[in-house]
Parts: structure tokens; sequence; C-alpha cells
């Protein structure tokens, strides 16, 4: 497999850089797919590397698998197009690792052992077999993808690094998506990035504003105060903190 390597897009492999993908992950996938090649290890037969192509796609950890040969020395060559993790779904106390289109990896965490933003108060649950998700499928629902969209457009602003979470919770009733900081200031956000929602300014005004509380406060979240950024003005609630 060429691995893919830290901060470069999917499907650039890693050659001897360093990985994000974890060293658990690569010998589970070497596992799966070496058993295969045991199965039927008849170099002039093409169903093992086929099989080894069905495997790497159904791990989840591929867009698509572009190519699986045989080279000298009795290597046999998986590449495509990774799928990059780009938040956690938390659900009833677990981070469940997602690719930017919601799609389901499979890797999980105890709340917070991901360095990752999480996506809190999903109200559906992604299909699966055997008690466990479903890797590669689609976490269903507006609420998450409204998230994951968010969480996007945050990531090219000065200030990600206050961002801990999208609160997802309100979104299917209020069209609400509400940003959770690293010190749980609450500001809410309102509709989702392409979304137009009479009485909510366009998201780049609403970046634009957090970016003023920023300057000003020296903080998003205008040092814990309650704020809010979709409506006609900003509203800083100044007698009370966030929870």
């Amino acid at each position: 497999f060429e691995w893919p390597r830290l901060g470069t897009p999917a499907g650039k492999p890693a050659g001897n850089a360093e990985t994000w993908l974890p060293t658990l992950v690569q010998g589970d996938l070497l596992a799966a797919t070496q058993k295969e090649l045991d199965r039927d290890p008849d170099p002039f037969r093409g169903s093992g590397l086929q099989k080894v192509a069905e495997i790497a796609a159904g791990s989840g950890w591929f867009e698509q698998i572009t190519a699986v040969r045989r080279e000298p020395g009795g290597v046999v060559k998986v590449e495509g197009q990774w799928r990059i993790p780009a938040a956690v779904v938390r659900l009833q106390g677990v981070d469940h690792l997602v690719a930017r289109k919601g799609e389901v990896l499979p890797l999980a965490f105890e709340r917070g052992g991901s360095t990752l933003r999480a996506i809190i108060g999903a109200q559906q649950t992604p299909p699966a077999a055997g008690g466990q998700f479903i890797p590669g499928s689609v976490w269903p629902g507006a609420d998450v993808r409204a998230g994951l969209d968010l969480l996007a457009v945050i990531s090219s602003r000065p200030w990600q690094d206050q961002v801990a979470a999208i609160d997802v919770s309100a979104y299917q009733t209020k069209k609400q998506l509400v940003i959770v900081t690293q010190s749980g200031g609450r500001i809410v956000w309102g509709g989702a990035i392409n979304e137009s929602i009479p009485g909510q300014v366009p998201a780049e005004v609403r970046l634009k504003r957090l970016d003023v509380l920023q300057n000003q406060y020296g903080a998003i979240d205008a040092r814990h105060r309650v704020v809010e950024v979709a409506g006609p003005r900003t509203l800083v609630d100044d007698s009370a903190t966030a929870n």
C-alpha cells in the first residue's frame, strides 16, 4: 500500500514519509489482503488480485481503488484514493471517525480521544452490520453534512483552533448550528453554509463577524459569552457566560 502522507491530499503516496494512518490499521489492511493472496497465490490468475481490490475497497478507507497489480519480487501493489478523516461524530460517548462527505471510517475513540473536531447532537445513525457501523457508508442526516460543511469553511480561518465542536442537535428543527469553543463558549451560527434563510445573513458575513470578535475580545466566543452571529446584527450576551 502507498500509505497517505501527513499534510497531503487523498491519493498521495507516503513513501518513507510519515503517515497519519495508525499502525494498527496498516497491519489490519496488510493482514486481510495477504490472507486473500494466500488463498489464491497463482500469479497467472487474476482472481486473487480482484479479491485484494474488494478487501481494500470494503475497508472504508478508500474513495476508490485505482490499481492492484503484481510487481517484481513477489510484491502486490495496491493504489487508490484515500479518504481523509475530517471530524468525529460523537454518539453515546464514542467518537466515530468520518471523512469529508460523512463516510464512516472504521476507527473510533473514547470521547475526546481524537485531535479532530467533533460533531455532536446527530439525530441519526449509519447502517450497521454485526453491531458495527458499515465502513464507507455515509452518515445519514442533513445535520451531520451541515456540520462538516461548516468545519470545512472554518478550517481556513486563523482562529480555527478555538473550535472544539459543532452542535447540530437543533438543526433539524430550527435550522440552527452552534459552534462550541475549546473554552466551552457557544456561538449560535444559524443555518448551513449554503442555505439562504430569511432573517439570517450570508455565511461570509457571519465569518467576518467572528473575525471582528476575535480582534475585539481575543476570542471568537467573546471570552466565554453567549454569541449569536446569524441575525441582522451580532449579539453578545454580557450578562451570562456559556454553559
